[in-house]
């Protein structure tokens, strides 16, 4: 499915979205899961992040698509929210209803991105050294990668492997690979 329509499906659901670091590791780890968004990933300060979905997002906006309205606080950030006109292109191009996935994504909107950055990141090591690599292996690249969170490495395999039972090419909707 194209890109576009796989992100405005992602606002429908959500209604709205925190951040920008928030928006690329709830894209990586969906995408992860066997959700097509169709965008490449690298390795960021923050993470796994994919200048392919910025230039999605920016034309969402450009497009008057999608809204990134600033959150008040002391932290700069802001909330991407779907407009009147994609809820009604959505519509136009047949797709009123939700896909199972969404499920998923309003799950990882719960978290806190500090939360999705551990998630996403175990998921990017992972992918490079496969699901079989020793956890050891990924959880000393992980300590190198983000010393500062450590602490929350436990937490974001046990939510990982959770997400793993749950979460299954059936109830997220989409065909197992063969």
């Amino acid at each position: 499915m194209n890109t576009l329509i796989q992100l405005a499906i992602l606002f429908k659901a959500t209604t709205g979205i925190e951040g920008r670091k928030k928006l690329q590791k709830m894209v990586h780890i969906l995408q992860e899961f066997g959700i097509p968004f169709g965008v490449r990933f690298g390795y960021h300060h923050y993470g796994p992040f994919s200048e392919d979905l910025q230039d999605k997002i920016q034309s969402l906006q450009y497009d008057k698509l999608i809204n990134e309205v600033p959150v008040p606080g002391p932290l700069r950030t802001s909330v991407f929210r779907p407009e009147d006109r994609l809820l009604r292109l959505l519509a136009m191009v047949g797709i009123e209803s939700l896909p199972a996935w969404t499920a998923f994504a309003t799950e990882l909107n719960q978290k806190t991105p500090r939360e999705l950055e551990c998630i996403s990141t175990v998921l990017y090591l992972e992918s490079i050294h496969g699901l079989a690599a020793d956890p050891a292996v990924i959880g000393n690249e992980f300590k190198i990668l983000k010393p500062h969170l450590v602490g929350r490495l436990d937490a974001a395999r046990k939510t990982l492997g959770e997400y793993r039972q749950y979460f299954t090419p059936e109830n997220l909707g989409i065909a197992a690979a063969a």
